[in-house]
């Protein structure tokens, strides 16, 4: 498996990131009435892709 989806170049990890995102996005507007602050979803990201530092982290 290239880790590409069939159809495209997008590799699948970005696909899963992006429907984890849109899974806590949609959590937070039903169960919290809000959305998440930009910063969040940087760190989310960043996380995920593994690329945030300590700090970060803690």
């Amino acid at each position: 498996m290239s880790g590409l989806d069939e159809d495209c170049d997008t590799p699948l990890a970005f696909i899963h990131m992006m429907r984890h995102h849109e899974r806590f996005t949609k959590l937070l507007q039903e169960e919290l009435g809000t959305t998440p602050l930009r910063s969040t979803v940087r760190l989310f990201s960043e996380l995920y892709s593994g690329n945030a530092d300590d700090e970060s982290k803690a």
